[in-house]
């Protein structure tokens, strides 16, 4: 996780704002963030725990699904695949066009989006980041479930019908200003709010098996990679993978891309891990 978040937050306390406020300190209740802020006062990690004045949970409850899932909010820190992120650069940042960090910890993406033109055979594109177009089998639909997301389009397919559920490709776009800075930042914020969208009320457990940095198409980014655990009645499977990787434009945008693999699609990760090393920057 990022080095300014504690490693461990099962206290509540006041921690340096995840939404990338500067000299802002935020209320942790032990197992979501709040939305009570208040003013740093120099020190780094816990600066107090003086409870706020009543209770503040971060976010809204969604209601409906889709028919893919996730696990439990813990904003401190996608196989699901986010490609997005933009840095506070070219005019980003605090106080610059694109740059405004936001008091909502899970920004909620466009319900009414425009699905981008797809004009490139073979890909998925979305803004300047693209994926495989997986072809056969696979349907293709604008996604509004994506946390941070804009312009996200979704290849799935789908693996149990009671509950719905599916195996899915995700590609889009974010601005970093909208509640962190950097692809290492970014993935930490966007996992926990894409967990808490998807699973929302159901009992999640999260393993983090893969954070470090890599190199998409030339430029810098970062992957999280988690397996889930869960037992969901109806479901024949009890896991699956998720893959965050937010890469950096330097543009001030970032491209999105989100892989959701169940354990009981895992005749489908080869060419999904294929398409994770075939993601291309226009």
């Amino acid at each position: 996780m990022p080095a300014n978040y504690p490693a461990a937050m099962s206290s509540p306390g006041w921690f340096p704002d995840p939404s990338g406020r500067p000299g802002q300190l935020r209320w942790w209740d032990g197992r979501a963030w709040t939305t009570h802020l208040r003013p740093a006062d120099g020190a780094s990690g816990v600066t107090g725990t003086t409870r706020p004045p009543g209770p503040g949970p971060v976010g809204r409850p969604r209601t409906g699904r889709v028919l893919f899932v996730a696990a439990a909010v813990l904003v401190a820190l996608v196989v699901v695949v986010v490609l997005v992120v933009q840095r506070a650069g070219g005019g980003g940042g605090p106080g610059g066009p694109g740059g405004q960090s936001t008091s909502d910890i899970c920004v909620t993406p466009d319900q009414s989006p425009t699905p981008p033109p797809q004009d490139t055979p073979g890909r998925v594109t979305s803004g300047r980041v693209s994926v495989p177009d997986l072809g056969s089998g696979w349907s293709l639909q604008p996604d509004t479930r994506v946390p941070f997301g804009r312009g996200m389009m979704r290849q799935q397919m789908s693996v149990d019908d009671s509950p719905p559920w599916i195996v899915s490709l995700n590609v889009g776009t974010m601005v970093s200003g909208d509640g962190f800075f950097s692809p290492e930042q970014g993935v930490h914020v966007v996992m926990p709010c894409l967990i808490g969208e998807y699973y929302f009320d159901q009992d999640v457990e999260r393993r983090d098996v893969r954070d470090e940095a890599l190199t998409v198409d030339g430029h810098p980014g970062w992957v999280l990679e988690t397996e889930l655990t869960f037992d969901i009645e109806g479901l024949d499977f009890t896991s699956e993978r998720l893959v965050l990787v937010i890469v950096d434009l330097d543009d001030g945008t970032a491209g999105a891309v989100v892989v959701d693999l169940p354990a009981s699609a895992a005749d489908r990760e080869p060419e999904l891990r294929a398409a994770l090393d075939d993601i291309q920057i226009s």
